[in-house]
């Protein structure tokens, strides 16, 4: 091959397979966007992961099990859902939230020999929830 025909061989159109999973691209409605806030919840004193699910025409995904769909079973911990609906604290839509009532304890037992507990905090909680 010439240098010609390697240019040519990298724009060649993508072979789609439809047997190879890893071939196909999504069609519209199979891709979804996802917003992620992160506020501060008073009630438990831990931040608090908030997940705002669409499809890319902006259909959000309501349900729990729309959400599953995109996240699978990351949504459960022991089979108990983590993940729960929610209003948002700031504007008030309804959303998905990684439910903060175990967060305390799991971010003291993570960070409890830290260097710098700040640091240490931040990274090791968007490693939870992330």
């Amino acid at each position: 091959l010439g240098p010609a025909d390697a240019i040519g061989a990298i724009r060649a159109e993508p072979v789609e397979d439809p047997d190879d999973p890893a071939c196909v691209l999504p069609t519209p409605s199979q891709a979804h966007v996802v917003e992620y806030h992160v506020a501060f919840n008073t009630s438990y004193s831990v931040p608090v992961l908030y997940l705002l699910p669409s499809t890319l025409d902006g259909a959000p995904l309501t349900t729990l099990a729309e959400l599953e769909t995109l996240l699978g079973s990351n949504v459960y911990l022991d089979g108990v859902p983590i993940v729960t609906q929610e209003e948002h604290p700031i504007t008030g839509l309804p959303c998905f939230v990684v439910h903060p009532c175990h967060t305390g304890t799991l971010m003291a037992s993570i960070c409890a020999d830290g260097p710098d507990p700040a640091f240490s905090y931040l990274h090791a909680w968007l490693s939870l929830v992330g």
